[in-house]
């Protein structure tokens, strides 16, 4: 399951940082939505959440998305990270999360 993840139905980016791994991104093609994103804690502020995510998204736009979603647990820096970036945010899903979502421009 991971490998078609990994390969055929998406793609990820590690954020690296004077040769360590601190963070990273992936995008579901599948589904145009933001699988993960992950910042190491001692990491966080820099920058780097933010241009693994514009990479995620801007993958999406190319394979032609028109709506990128993505969910976090509420009331985290997550869920303030989103909301500062732009996405709307929606309603509850099923897995306790809040749902967020990136309208994209027309073509």
């Amino acid at each position: 399951m991971y490998l078609d993840y990994l390969s055929k139905l998406g793609r990820g980016w590690v954020g690296e940082l004077d040769g360590r791994i601190v963070g990273f991104s992936y995008a579901d093609r599948q589904d145009n939505s933001i699988w993960a994103l992950f910042i190491h804690p001692d990491f966080e502020g820099r920058d780097i959440g933010t241009a693994l995510l514009h990479l995620a998204t801007g993958w999406l736009l190319a394979e032609g998305a028109r709506r990128i979603v993505l969910g976090t647990t509420p009331d985290t820096r997550a869920d303030r990270f989103n909301k500062a970036l732009g996405w709307v945010r929606g309603e509850m899903r099923n897995a306790g999360e809040v749902e967020f979502t990136l309208r994209c421009p027309s073509k």
